[in-house]
């Protein structure tokens, strides 16, 4: 079970990498002639397509990949079904990928000390294993810092700071309750929570201009729910943390997540606004 759901991660990591190769070599052109919120759903759909490797009866199984004794070897054509007649079952054509000698001999090798545990079954273990700690060290680290932030963090209820958020509530048509926290220990305004936003803001004092900016970026990654595709994005790490393409795909999509942003807060917006806000 877990040898099958490692291979089709690995099909899934193989034609995914293909298309994000793509994206980067384009790149430059595409931030040209599209906005950036575009390559940025392509990020989002990546990620999903990484965390459903199941691709049906075309995924690859355990027997597309560890040779099986005289088996092993041919590539089935139409050919050779060419000559059956219409009331013969026609074995559907099946692709077997091949995989070096020496590999395949060290696999043969365990199999024969090991009945039933092969080596392909230690290395899915071994991957599972590296995934669920990978995950996990993510989740504990963000609800540590949540709890650091309860903690030392100071809730803003000042009358200009209330007043600002409600005007960009209702500009944006947030209904959820918005908390804004003072924390020394953030090195940059930020948006947490996956059920109530919390902005946490660095413990110094912004002008009406910059608060204004401020609040409504982080605002509009909670409306676009961009904490969530984060633990998206981590998850899709985590899943397929042994190709270093991945890892460029989540640092690119976290990229475009916050110029996407920005585009969206200096939207129909006046050259002065925009040069304000950079």
């Amino acid at each position: 079970m877990i040898t099958d759901l490692f291979l089709s991660v690995m099909g899934a990591s193989v034609s995914v990498s293909l298309i994000v190769v793509i994206l980067l070599l384009l790149s430059h052109l595409l931030d040209k002639r599209y906005a950036v919120k575009w390559k940025y759903w392509i990020w989002i759909f990546l990620a999903v397509r990484l965390l459903i490797p199941y691709s049906g009866a075309d995924g690859w199984s355990v027997s597309d990949i560890v040779p099986q004794g005289e088996n092993q070897g041919s590539l089935q054509t139409g050919e050779g079904n060419a000559g059956h007649s219409p009331g013969q079952t026609v074995t559907p054509r099946r692709m077997i990928v091949r995989i070096p000698e020496p590999f395949t001999t060290s696999i043969a090798a365990h199999e024969k000390s090991n009945p039933g545990f092969t080596m392909l079954d230690i290395i899915a273990f071994i991957w599972a294993t590296i995934s669920l700690g990978f995950l996990c060290f993510h989740l504990i680290g963000y609800f540590y810092y949540q709890q650091q932030v309860r903690r030392g963090g100071k809730r803003i209820k000042a009358v200009r700071v209330m007043r600002q958020v409600y005007e960009l509530k209702r500009e944006l048509q947030i209904r959820s309750s918005v908390c804004v926290v003072a924390y020394s220990g953030a090195s940059s305004p930020m948006m947490t929570g996956f059920l109530r936003p919390v902005v946490i803001l660095p413990d110094v004092h912004y002008d009406g201009e910059k608060l204004y900016f401020i609040l409504k970026h982080e605002l509009i990654h909670w409306k676009r729910k961009d904490v969530s595709v984060k633990l998206l994005l981590a998850a899709a790490n985590a899943v397929h943390w042994f190709n270093p393409l991945i890892w460029v795909m989540r640092k690119e999509a976290v990229i475009d997540m916050e110029l996407s942003c920005d585009e969206r807060v200096t939207q129909d917006a006046g050259y002065a606004v925009r040069k304000a806000y950079t």
